[in-house]
C-alpha cells in the first residue's frame, strides 16, 4: 500500500528486532490512524540527541575550568544526529515502507532541533551578542568567543545539513527546505546584521589593540625611567673632570 506500513520484514535481520513496531504500524494503518503514529514515532525518536545538546557544559572562566567550547563541541554533536539519521533512514523505510522513509528521516531531523532552537540562539548570543556589551571583550577571548565563533558554527551547521541531505534523498524537497531553514534560523540575524557586526567587531579589536598598546607603553616607559636612574648613578664620578 502507498501508506508503506506493510513491510514484514521477511529474512531482514533488523525487521525482526523491529517486528513489533512493525506490527503497530500495519495495526495503525488498519485503523487509518498512522499519521498518529508516526507523529509520536517523529518525536520519540531525537531523544538522545536532546539529552546531549543540554548535556553541554561551557567552560568556565572564573574556575579555570578547560572544557571544550561550543564552537568545538558542536560538529561532534552534529556528527551524533548524522548517525542518526542514517540509521533512521533504514529504520523508517522497514517500518513504514520505502516511499515514507525519506520523509520520515526529514522529520526526525526536524525533530532533533525544534525543541531547542531558543537554546541554540542564546548559545550563539553568548559567544558573540547581537548588540554590544557595556565593555570590551577580554584580550585572552579566543576566536570561538568572538564573531569568528559565529562564523565557525555556521560553517560546521552548512557542512552538516549537506551530509544530511543525503540522508533524505527522495523526499519532497519542499520538505527539506522548510526543515533546513528552520535549522539554521538562530543564525538569520547574524547574516541580516552581518556588515554592522563586522564593523563592531573591527571597532572592538581596534579599541583592545590600542588599549593594550598603551599598557605596554607605560610599563615600558616606567622600566626605561627606573633603568635611567640607575645608569646615572652608576655613572656619576666615573669619566668625570677630577
Amino acid at each position: 500500500a502507498s501508506g508503506g506500513a506493510t513491510n514484514t520484514g521477511g529474512g531482514n535481520a533488523g525487521a525482526g528486532r523491529l517486528g513489533p513496531l512493525i506490527t503497530c504500524a500495519n495495526m495503525y494503518q488498519q485503523l487509518n490512524k498512522l499519521d498518529t503514529l508516526k507523529e509520536e514515532y517523529v518525536k520519540a525518536r531525537p531523544a538522545a540527541v536532546h539529552k546531549a545538546w543540554f548535556g553541554f557544559n561551557p567552560p568556565s572562566v572564573s574556575s579555570g575550568d578547560g572544557g571544550v567550547s561550543f564552537v568545538d563541541w558542536l560538529p561532534g554533536w552534529y556528527e551524533m544526529i548524522l548517525m542518526l539519521l542514517a540509521d533512521e533512514r533504514r529504520r523508517s523505510a522497514t517500518v513504514f515502507g520505502n516511499e515514507m522513509g525519506p520523509q520520515i528521516t526529514a522529520q526526525v531531523m526536524g525533530a532533533c532541533f525544534r525543541p531547542l532552537l531558543s537554546s541554540f540562539t542564546s548559545r550563539l548570543s553568548s559567544i558573540f551578542p547581537l548588540r554590544p556589551a557595556s565593555t570590551l571583550p577580554s584580550s585572552s577571548s579566543s576566536n570561538n568567543t568572538r564573531l569568528e565563533g559565529i562564523c565557525l558554527a555556521y560553517e560546521s551547521t552548512l557542512r552538516f545539513l549537506s551530509q544530511a541531505y543525503d540522508h533524505m534523498v527522495g523526499c519532497d524537497n519542499t520538505i527539506i527546505y522548510n526543515e533546513f531553514a528552520n535549522i539554521a534560523s538562530p543564525f538569520a540575524p547574524y547574516q541580516l546584521e552581518f556588515s554592522t557586526l563586522e564593523l563592531r567587531h573591527s571597532s572592538e579589536n581596534a579599541a583592545l589593540i590600542a588599549k593594550n598598546i598603551q599598557k605596554a607603553g607605560r610599563g615600558k616607559t616606567t622600566n626605561d625611567v627606573a633603568g635611567g636612574a640607575l645608569d646615572d648613578g652608576d655613572l656619576d664620578g666615573v669619566g668625570g673632570t677630577p
